[in-house]
């Protein structure tokens, strides 16, 4: 923090030589300016404009002729004549905000590093921020910074102890909840519990385990106080049977169907068709209109050409059969590995790929210095290209 004692300008009471007491002005605990520069802490805000900076709003934002600052960041392209910040100083850390001005909308994280990033809207005007996760325009829901598609911005509403919903999804952390029902979702409170009619959720995340022996006091009281809900998990059937069944069901473990509605692993899939729900391997599926990995819809998959990629892995390892791809995207654990290239990408063999880009490895690890163009297997675990040879993905002389 800014203090002047005499001649001399402390920072954390420490002594700051190259900071003049003369004409020094404090403007928070972090930010001071002199006639000719500003300072965060000791270190000069490069750039800035002592004459006209000033405070802009509480939590750090400042502002000169120029530009917007965030602490002593500038922010790219920000107008300082119009640029106004959500949901400032509610008496907790923060670490994200949204802002606008009249030409772009922000979100701005805080955690560990500043990231600042522009936010592309349709309805700049109609664009708001509701709290630091969460924003809206006319179309779309904005969960920390980014576009949440399906989401309905009229009917956002925060439901209480981090959870917020629409008439189309339920939010945690600024994420979807993937397999809440809005239309029965209900918040039990303490410790972050809340449940819909099919699963149990702790800290955003499926509790389906619990609902075999219920220990947590604050679920007890619940199902005591609203015995009247019909319909609820602790009325369906047992799910640990349901398991059990899911176990032996078409030889797959994850996926089963039951009285014409679809699990994983005891979790409802809300979404999915039984009638064209196919199981592609213990943790992909797929119906008429979405891929799943495990109970989470895939959103971007292109339903038609995705398919799960054989892999050379043994069944025990951990990432046997985590592999899939559609004509847009390659998927790894059901996230879309944006290093490979999905259109060009070619399997050589169970251990070898490539695309125009990489020469991949047991699917998606890059073996580096490998060239593409000339590529190929000689046999099994061998491969070379123009320069060099491999054996298990790795190089052990050059080809000539």
């Amino acid at each position: 923090m800014f203090k002047v004692r005499g001649s001399k300008v402390y920072y954390s009471e420490e002594h700051i030589p190259h900071i003049k007491s003369t004409g020094f002005i404090r403007i928070s605990d972090h930010i001071g300016k002199d006639k000719r520069k500003v300072y965060w802490g000791p270190t000069v805000i490069k750039g800035a404009d002592a004459k006209t900076f000033e405070h802009l709003a509480r939590d750090h934002f400042y502002r000169d002729k120029k530009r917007v600052y965030y602490l002593g960041q500038p922010i790219p392209d920000a107008d300082p004549q119009t640029f106004k910040v959500f949901h400032c100083a509610r008496g907790m850390t923060q670490f994200g905000y949204y802002a606008k001005d009249a030409r772009n909308a922000y979100y701005i994280h805080t955690f560990r590093i500043i990231r600042i990033k522009k936010i592309y809207t349709r309805d700049l005007e109609g664009f708001w921020g509701l709290d630091d996760l969460y924003a809206v325009d006319s179309d779309y829901v904005y969960g920390r910074g980014v576009k949440r598609e399906n989401s309905d911005p009229n009917t956002i509403q925060e439901l209480g102890h981090g959870y917020w919903g629409d008439k189309n999804n339920i939010y945690y952390d600024g994420k979807i909840l993937e397999g809440a029902d809005p239309e029965t979702f209900l918040v039990i409170g303490g410790n972050m519990y809340a449940t819909d009619k099919y699963n149990l959720f702790w800290n955003g995340q499926l509790w389906n385990h619990f609902k075999d022996r219920i220990t947590a006091r604050e679920i007890k009281e619940f199902i005591k106080q609203n015995k009247h809900l019909k319909g609820y998990w602790w009325k369906l059937k047992d799910l640990g049977r349901l398991r059990e069944y899911g176990a032996s069901f078409d030889g797959q473990e994850g996926y089963f169907i039951q009285d014409n509605n679809v699990f994983w692993e005891g979790s409802l899939l809300k979404h999915a068709d039984y009638k064209t729900f196919e199981i592609l391997n213990h943790f992909y599926a797929k119906d008429a209109r979405y891929a799943y990995y495990t109970d989470r819809r895939l959103m971007k998959a292109d339903v038609k050409s995705f398919k799960v990629i054989e892999d050379a892995l043994e069944a025990e390892d951990y990432n046997h059969g985590l592999f899939a791809r559609d004509k847009q995207h390659f998927y790894f654990k059901g996230a879309i590995d944006k290093k490979i290239n999905a259109r060009t990408y070619k399997v050589l063999n169970r251990y070898y790929s490539r695309d125009r880009n990489h020469v991949y490895y047991l699917m998606n690890r890059v073996i580096r210095n490998a060239d593409p163009k000339t590529f190929e297997v000689i046999d099994g675990k061998h491969a070379r290209d123009a320069n060099r040879q491999y054996i298990d993905g790795v190089q052990v002389e050059s080809a000539g």
